[in-house]
């Protein structure tokens, strides 16, 4: 089952809502007090529905878990989509002046403390 919802990460993109999705094996709903690994991952958009999908195909990670045998929680964060966000969110300090990230702000460490909080 894949679950998915709105949040804000105000020092991302202020209120701006952006989507989170929740990836639970069948398990998961029989036995609640059962400890499963959990993977995050970024460019949550990709990661499930071709619906969501930047390019009209996502990875297919549901159909995958779905079929394996080790069980695990996997949440997809979906990046900033206007203009160059993705690029700065995931940047996590400051490029050099020669680099083609040059003009990119890196606000990685921002991502990261919103993800662990």
């Amino acid at each position: 089952m894949v679950k998915k919802w709105n949040v804000t990460i105000p020092k991302l993109s202020g209120e701006k809502t952006r989507r989170v999705y929740l990836y639970l094996p069948d398990s998961y709903e029989k036995n609640p007090d059962k400890r499963y690994p959990v993977m995050y991952m970024f460019d949550g958009h990709n990661v499930f529905f071709d619906s969501d999908a930047t390019y009209g195909k996502s990875w297919g990670l549901k159909e995958f878990l779905d079929c394996r045998e080790k069980k695990m929680i996997v949440v997809g964060i979906e990046c900033g989509h206007d203009g160059e966000e993705r690029l700065s969110e995931y940047l996590p300090y400051p490029p050099s002046k020669t680099s083609h990230f040059a003009p990119f702000s890196p606000m990685g460490d921002a991502t990261m403390q919103w993800i662990l909080s």
